[in-house]
């Protein structure tokens, strides 16, 4: 067998804020079409297999002990396949309740953006030019 990831959980506070967050500032839909309303995470489609769950902190902590409430270091990131990638996800991000960290910038090998989402998670969008 060989490991791969195919699940990251981000911890969020209000899993309705959350949602629409993530279906209107990224390319993400749920699993399932319909979400309980006392549900405690949604299962969203990234790509190739990968899915992002959005749980409320207060069942991350039931679960696995968790506690914090800021980020814990991790970056998330989307990488784009070319500039106009990055600048659509930069309409659609800009146009919700994200905060933006640092606006797109151009170094040497990539072109990209941060953003933290309602729950203080953090994503970098990029595009890698030698990728």
């Amino acid at each position: 067998m060989e490991p791969s990831l195919r699940m990251i959980t981000l911890p969020v506070c209000n899993l309705k804020r959350a949602l629409s967050f993530y279906e209107k500032a990224m390319p993400f839909q749920p699993v399932k079409k319909t979400i309980q309303p006392d549900a405690t995470h949604v299962a969203l489609k990234v790509k190739d297999g990968l899915v992002l769950v959005l749980m409320l902190r207060s069942e991350v902590s039931r679960i696995y002990g968790i506690t914090e409430k800021a980020n814990n270091g991790t970056i998330l990131t989307l990488a784009c396949e070319s500039d106009e990638e990055v600048d659509a996800a930069f309409a659609n991000v800009t146009a919700t309740s994200a905060h933006l960290i640092h606006p797109i910038q151009r170094d040497e090998w990539s072109y990209s953006f941060v953003f933290s989402d309602p729950d203080g998670n953090l994503w970098e969008v990029i595009h890698i030019e030698l990728l």
